[in-house]
């Protein structure tokens, strides 16, 4: 490259790497992925490159959305999974506590001569109900507990209605209206008995008795993993 510049009259000190044109300084040459190139040549590679770039991005942006879908599907796989981890670790660990023994009840079962026990039912999952048919929240819960009846027809669980009313006259037509059909307790002569038996103050109030005879959880407002708890009773030995 000897001589001098052509246009500006200064040493050559580069050629342009694809049309070789001689380049000094003055030529304002500039590298590009490792090519030294006239303004010329350097604005053509640019435009090759704005080219490629409209059709590689599209792809490139699937690509990358793809990879972060894949990595968020993971995220969300490993954070469920822990959820499950630790709320049967927490499951165990309130099963594993000191609960108390559920107290001795007796309760005959309505339309029928049939009564039922602690020590009768002592084996069975055990879930109380307690409400009434002037109680709004409690009346919500008929279809939940309906559907709770069904899923658990054929398993060792017994769902006991405790009803509260005032009047047996109430009580019957609660039954009525709202279609309930499965086992229910009434006692027309002390309605509070058993409420009074497991310390029941609010209405509904739900009291889950394990296998063993012991109250499992007992709260006074619906819980949605209702289910949850008597599945894993369920598969505790007996």
């Amino acid at each position: 490259m000897p001589g001098a510049c052509p246009k500006h009259g200064i040493e050559i000190r580069w050629d342009c790497t694809k049309c070789a044109q001689p380049l000094c300084p003055e030529c304002r040459p500039a590298k590009w992925l490792g090519e030294m190139l006239c303004p010329e040549c350097l604005k053509t590679r640019e435009n090759q490159r704005r080219l490629v770039s409209k059709i590689v991005a599209p792809v490139s942006y699937l690509k990358h959305g793809l990879a972060a879908f894949l990595v968020l599907a993971g995220v969300l796989t490993a954070f469920f999974g822990g959820i499950g981890a630790i709320q049967s670790y927490f499951l165990n660990k309130r099963y594993a506590a000191e609960r108390p023994a559920a107290p001795y009840f007796k309760a005959k079962i309505h339309g029928s001569n049939r009564w039922v026990s602690l020590h009768e039912l002592e084996g069975s999952v055990i879930v109380l109900d307690f409400w009434a048919g002037w109680c709004a929240p409690c009346i919500e819960l008929v279809p939940v507990f309906r559907q709770l009846q069904t899923r658990y027809a054929d398993k060792n669980v017994f769902i006991l209605g405790v009803n509260q009313d005032d009047k047996t006259s109430d009580f019957l037509a609660a039954l009525e209206k709202h279609d309930i059909l499965w086992p229910q307790s009434f006692d027309a002569q002390n309605p509070d008995r058993l409420s009074k038996l497991f310390g029941v103050t609010q209405l509904p109030t739900t009291v889950i008795i394990d296998k063993h005879g012991r109250i499992y959880k007992s709260w006074g407002k619906w819980d949605r993993k209702l289910s949850y708890f008597i599945d894993f009773l369920l598969d505790r030995p007996s």
